[in-house]
């Protein structure tokens, strides 16, 4: 069955931008709430665990590096997708300073690092499994970490690094 749009109905829909906002704000712009926030650093991971993933491969299996060095180069530069997309997309605020915010972001990161590079030891070095899936493993403990860590110590309003919020107006998370 066909359906027509008429000019009257397509101009009601074009003015209708509450609900393009409603949109764009669960879509684009960050948030302060936490059910958003989830699936969007998820996201970011993904990409982050795709360029990670990529890079040990590339540094294992074709520049014979060993597994914990090449997971250590791989974690940073998938850190640095995610640090970046998490200030521009996931989390509405960012430090004040963004100097401070990059080196709390490092000190923060060499958690995850530890966390990581425990995981790839014990499943390469220990359990003899490849390094591959090691980091496949070690990535899902550090997603923890690291959205939780950012979260509630980096990008939080009213802590140390972040004084007042980005954007006054932006909601924030009910309690």
């Amino acid at each position: 069955m066909w359906c027509a749009i008429t000019p009257d109905l397509w101009l009601e829909y074009m003015l209708d931008t509450s609900l393009q906002r409603k949109i764009y704000a669960c879509v684009a712009k960050p948030t302060h709430h936490t059910a958003l926030q989830l699936p969007r650093a998820l996201l970011v991971s993904i990409l982050a665990a795709a360029i990670n993933m990529g890079v040990i491969i590339l540094l294992t299996h074709h520049a014979h590096w060993h597994a914990v060095t090449a997971g250590i180069v791989s974690y940073f530069l998938g850190g640095i997708v995610q640090y970046t997309l998490c200030t521009l997309w996931v989390f509405p605020n960012s430090p004040d300073n963004h100097s401070v915010g990059v080196l709390a972001f490092l000190l923060l990161a060499l958690v995850g690092l530890g966390i990581s590079t425990g995981v790839i030891w014990l499943v390469c070095a220990h359990w003899g499994y490849d390094a591959i899936l090691g980091n496949f493993i070690a990535q899902g403990f550090t997603f923890c970490w690291n959205f939780s860590s950012r979260k509630y110590l980096l990008f939080r309003t009213g802590g140390l690094l972040i004084s007042t919020p980005l954007n006054a107006t932006t909601e924030q998370e009910p309690a």
